[in-house]
């Protein structure tokens, strides 16, 4: 929540932008398709996206919450409109600092491959320490794994990236979460997915089920729990020493993932006196339960055959 706009809330919760006289445009870089714009208010940058979809800006703010209880860094969002148009507003994380998406950062490569292994291969490169990379690999892989739990299948490589300053790398905040759950947003449809026989089997082929940030090169296209147990059990072989070590960390991060409480952030988000559909919510809940399911089961037939 930005606290900091609670005097131009509505009765329904929302920062109302039109109340600010005299808003101040900054003309700033803007990406992706989505209609935008920056702000300044009171000394600080902020950014209004509007609602493409319906739900967009509400699993930003899902997103967020669900970074807090996983112990991630994520942007600061709450829900806006202008002119009519519903989004959200994010602060900005970068401020005087430099931004490397990883866009950028894939350029130095003859081949792009959005994955964890060549992302710290290039920062090796550049000469960062290797405990510095460490670090940023752990937080790429936990990164990795809320996606991969909440069906997040646009983390591309220019949602996520670095910031850099004084010479040092740090990962930038969780941004840009839109795309998690599939994507999908009418009514019709979650009503029909959850009276659907087969939606177990509907959710693992759905054509929006992986993500397009991976763990290792030529993969961003398989199954991502796939990816992930062959090479916990080494059947797909990796030479990276950054992605080896995070791999070692797997146990205690899932059963965090398995902690994830939607029922504690539905209540949060009744302070914006929205009403989330039941059928959002069953929806919610069937995408985690289900990766979490086919997790497990997918490591025990592993076991099995070794």
């Amino acid at each position: 929540m930005l606290e900091i706009f609670d005097k131009y809330r509505t009765k329904e919760g929302m920062i109302d932008l039109d109340q600010i006289s005299n808003l101040t445009f900054v003309n700033m870089p803007l990406r992706g398709s989505r209609p935008k714009f920056w702000f300044s208010y009171l000394d600080a940058l902020y950014l209004f996206k509007e609602e493409k979809n319906s739900l967009e800006s509400v699993k930003e703010i899902i997103n967020e919450e669900l970074a807090i209880q996983f112990g991630l860094e994520n942007a600061s969002y709450d829900l806006a409109t202008y002119q009519g148009k519903k989004g959200v507003i994010s602060k900005d994380f970068i401020e005087n600092r430099e931004f490397i998406p990883f866009l950028f950062l894939l350029f130095k490569r003859p081949k792009i491959s959005n994955d964890l292994a060549t992302i710290c291969d290039i920062l090796e490169t550049d000469n960062l320490k290797r405990e510095q990379i460490l670090k940023i690999a752990h937080s790429l892989f936990r990164n990795h794994l809320l996606d991969i739990f909440t069906t997040q299948r646009d983390r591309n490589v220019e949602n996520q990236g670095f910031i850099i300053n004084e010479k040092n790398y740090f990962l930038a905040p969780r941004y840009d979460s839109a795309g998690s759950f599939l994507t999908i947003a009418s009514l019709q449809k979650f009503t029909n997915f959850n009276n659907h026989p087969h939606k177990i089997q509907l959710l693992e082929k759905y054509k929006g089920y992986r993500t397009k940030f991976s763990l290792c090169p030529e993969t961003v296209k398989l199954n991502a729990i796939d990816i992930l147990l062959n090479l916990v059990y080494g059947i797909i072989p990796t030479n990276s020493f950054y992605l080896q070590e995070v791999l070692k960390s797997l146990d205690p991060e899932i059963q965090k993932i398995y902690l994830l409480n939607l029922k504690e952030i539905y209540q949060k988000l009744q302070f914006y006196n929205i009403k989330l559909n039941i059928h959002f919510k069953k929806f919610m809940s069937c995408v985690i339960e289900t990766k979490i399911n086919e997790f497990e089961i997918k490591k025990e037939v592993i076991q099995r055959g070794l």
